[in-house]
């Protein structure tokens, strides 16, 4: 399954909820890619949510 999301700072937290749900909602899956177009994501916000654990 191939799965594309894009997100700008803005609303970067819920890219991470959506995709941590997708990937442990489909656990089942063989093979699951995520693309992410995203704009102006600040490493201020990606740490955050890697700190937080969803960011992936």
């Amino acid at each position: 399954m191939n799965v594309i999301f894009s997100s700008d700072n803005n609303y970067a937290q819920h890219l991470g909820v959506a995709i941590y749900s997708l990937l442990y909602n489909n656990k089942w899956s063989e093979h699951t890619v995520v693309y992410i177009i995203e704009n102006l994501i600040t490493e201020t916000t990606k740490k955050k949510n890697r700190k937080s654990r969803i960011f992936i």
